[in-house]
């Protein structure tokens, strides 16, 4: 296949393609704090709609500073 063959298949990098709406994901949230904020993002975690929960994943792990 020579270069001629291929210049009409190449897309153009400027087109403005559509946005996707990302789906939620999985969440991995490692804090140095006694136990605050690991408290504040399981709360977070709770206050998910039962509906969206499946959608999501938040892990909360405690970690010491050196």
């Amino acid at each position: 296949m020579g270069l001629n063959e291929r210049k009409g298949a190449r897309r153009d990098r400027n087109i403005n393609r559509s946005t996707r709406v990302p789906r939620f994901g999985y969440y991995l949230i490692i804090t140095d704090t006694d136990e605050t904020e690991k408290n504040y993002f399981e709360g977070l975690r709770d206050s998910i709609p039962e509906e969206l929960k499946s959608n999501i994943a938040i892990r909360v792990y405690e970690t010491k500073t050196v």
